[in-house]
């Protein structure tokens, strides 16, 4: 469970680090929370599901949390390659 939040706080960071380099969001839901509130307060809507649902997911089907963690892990690192090429 450590291990996939901190995949989803990479998450946002590396999403923050795109975002202030001009890149933009691909998750339209997020998106649209983004546009409806702000992008701090859409990221912690995002870490709170995240963690929600990581957590339900924990307790009955471990192993599809180790690939979630996986999933979100290479999301941050497209992410950060992604924010690398607008510097």
């Amino acid at each position: 469970m450590k291990a996939f939040i901190l995949a989803n706080i990479s998450d946002v960071i590396s999403t923050i680090f795109g975002l202030n380099l001009g890149g933009i969001e691909a998750n339209p839901i997020i998106n649209f929370l983004m546009e409806a509130t702000s992008v701090p307060e859409a990221l912690l809507v995002k870490l709170a599901v995240a963690a929600g649902v990581g957590l339900l997911i924990s307790r009955w089907k471990p192993r599809v949390l180790s690939a979630l963690t996986l999933v979100f892990s290479l999301i941050a690192i497209s992410n950060s390659l992604v924010g690398l090429g607008y510097l």
